[in-house]
């Protein structure tokens, strides 16, 4: 875990993930969603498994905005 002070000086709640750690929980959500398959740029096919079932941060169906 991740600690830091905010305003209210608590113990932040953000967990730093390995990789494997990533996929494991991508993999506790499989089932709840009913896709058959996704195209994966980042894997440069069609995947059936939801775990791999992920968007880059940087795809255009993803608007990313700055706040001033």
């Amino acid at each position: 875990m991740i600690g830091g002070a905010d305003s209210t000086d608590k113990q932040s709640d953000i967990h730093l993930l390995s990789c494997l750690q990533a996929i494991e929980r991508l993999k506790q959500n499989r089932g709840k969603q009913q896709f058959l398959g996704m195209y994966s740029s980042i894997f440069g096919g069609i995947v059936t498994d939801e775990a791999a079932m992920i968007i880059p941060m940087d795809d255009h169906m993803v608007f990313l905005t700055q706040l001033q």
